[in-house]
């Protein structure tokens, strides 16, 4: 009887392991978050400096509309810019914006959407300019760009969506591709 119960009870155990193998704790669940608007700037830029409007390079007439929001949106990131963890794509950025612009001081290609590109490197540049330990050139090519900048009233417009990021046409948002959507979301905190 005593082997009977012994052997019983190895059963027991022997099941009680296997079924412990079957029932496991729930593990908890993988939260995958995504990634913050400033890690997709910084994923985004370029081996030239320039952010793109999309990664086929389809819409290659905003690139330097969406460059300048990048980096527009990085200056108003830290405190002091050029200081900050952003500070190398901010300059390459920069330098990129500079290279864009043609000698009469307009940046990118002419489009229909040509005025907003002004403004927005104009503006980029500008800001640039006005950082402590900026390049000295980056006062010349704000300088340049700013015939080219729009009438008064468009700015007053313009810059009231630069101000209220949550104004910009969904339109401009989505011509800018996901670095668009990730600068404005910033420029919006």
């Amino acid at each position: 009887m005593a082997a009977i119960l012994i052997r019983a009870a190895a059963v027991l155990v022997l099941l009680g392991g296997v079924g412990a193998w079957f029932i496991r704790a729930p593990q908890p669940a993988v939260v995958l978050r995504a990634p913050a608007p400033v890690d997709i700037l910084m994923a985004a830029q370029q081996a030239d400096g320039g952010w793109s409007a999309d990664t086929q390079h389809l819409r290659s007439r905003y690139d330097v509309s969406v460059t300048a929001l990048a980096l527009l949106a990085l200056m108003r990131a830290d405190p002091v810019p050029l200081e900050g963890p952003h500070a190398a794509a901010i300059r390459a950025g920069v330098t990129h914006l500079m290279r864009q612009q043609q000698a009469d001081g307009r940046f990118g290609e002419d489009f229909s959407g040509a005025g907003f590109t002004q403004y927005l490197a104009g503006m980029a540049v500008q800001s640039a300019a006005k950082l402590a330990d900026a390049d000295p050139a980056w006062s010349l090519a704000a300088a340049r760009a700013k015939p080219h900048l729009p009438t008064a009233m468009q700015m007053t417009k313009l810059n009231s969506n630069l101000a209220n990021p949550g104004t910009f046409p969904e339109r401009w948002a989505d011509a800018g591709g996901p670095v668009a959507h990730a600068a404005i979301q910033m420029l919006a905190r």
